[in-house]
């Protein structure tokens, strides 16, 4: 059998629910523990969760952590004055000294080559791609099919988490013109992933957008805001339901990597997941997927 993930970014459970997206509803679907892909304490950031989901353990298993993400960042966007950096965290841990932006304006601070690296710095460890879903499907002879994936392979991507939390508070019409840009760009993916079905076993497809919408629209007070991004949620899945094919050799299982809380406004410790044939298992936690997904395509 084919399996083709629509693996969707803060798809959230109970918006799904209260709207009654069917489309996402699958004819099997619930909702899966994420904190456990990260260390205690350590934020639900979209690359350790989704690495995660590919090795079928937690990424810090590998290397892969918040600590080392921003260390690694740091080293690039101070370069020579990195010394200082980590003299500076040293003697104040991780308090903020607000001075980023200051150093960036005076070319003391590289933020561009950061946004150029981020998908390398990112990225699973080479060490433990031998791990991850994609390595053990090809080696079982499987065709893979997958394009801009977080911690994969990815290019765009990476460059909008690097910079989208800029535009969390633009004003209203901006925050739409940003969300339609991330909106064409994911459906032009699906387009090409879509095209990819009848040549290949496994097929991985990734968007952004419903977590970006609910970072710049989630406001539960605000019904202009949440009217748009009901719309948003409607258009995406309109977009899945027109651009897939029917067809009985192929699984489609939709998953996310957290959800959002609007109260905290942060990401909330389960996500979203639905498939359209009786899944081996239930999945419980993100981790669970990886051997489901094996084993569908043995089906």
């Amino acid at each position: 059998m084919k399996v083709l993930v629509l693996a969707i970014d803060g798809l959230d459970y109970e918006l799904v629910n209260r709207w009654n997206m069917k489309i996402y509803k699958q004819s099997y679907y619930g909702r899966s523990d994420v904190r456990v892909a990260v260390r205690p304490n350590e934020p639900l950031y979209t690359p350790l969760i989704w690495s995660s989901f590919l090795l079928g353990k937690p990424s810090y298993l590998f290397g892969l952590n918040m600590e080392k993400i921003r260390e690694d960042r740091a080293k690039i966007l101070y370069k020579k004055i990195y010394p200082l950096f980590a003299l500076k965290k040293k003697l104040f841990g991780g308090k903020s000294l607000h001075i980023r932006d200051f150093l960036i304006r005076i070319g003391l601070a590289d933020f561009d080559s950061v946004v150029k690296n981020l998908s390398r710095i990112e990225a699973i460890p080479p060490n433990a791609m031998k791990y991850t879903l994609v390595t053990e499907a090809k080696g079982r002879g499987y065709k893979i099919f997958y394009k801009d994936f977080p911690t994969l392979k990815e290019s765009r991507y990476a460059e909008m988490r690097a910079i989208f939390s800029k535009y969390f508070t633009l004003p209203f019409d901006e925050k739409i013109s940003k969300l339609e840009e991330v909106f064409d760009y994911s459906s032009k993916l699906l387009d090409e992933v879509v095209n990819a079905i009848e040549e290949h076993d496994l097929l991985l497809y990734y968007t952004s957008l419903i977590d970006y919408a609910q970072h710049m629209l989630y406001k539960p007070k605000n019904l202009r805001y949440m009217a748009t991004l009901y719309s948003t949620y409607k258009k995406l899945a309109n977009l899945i339901a027109e651009s897939l094919p029917s067809r009985g050799d192929l699984c489609i299982l939709m998953l996310s990597d957290h959800g959002f809380d609007p109260i905290s406004q942060t990401h909330s410790d389960y996500g979203f997941w639905s498939i359209n044939v009786k899944p081996p298992k239930t999945p419980k936690t993100i981790l669970d997927f990886k051997d489901i997904i094996l084993e569908l395509l043995s089906f």
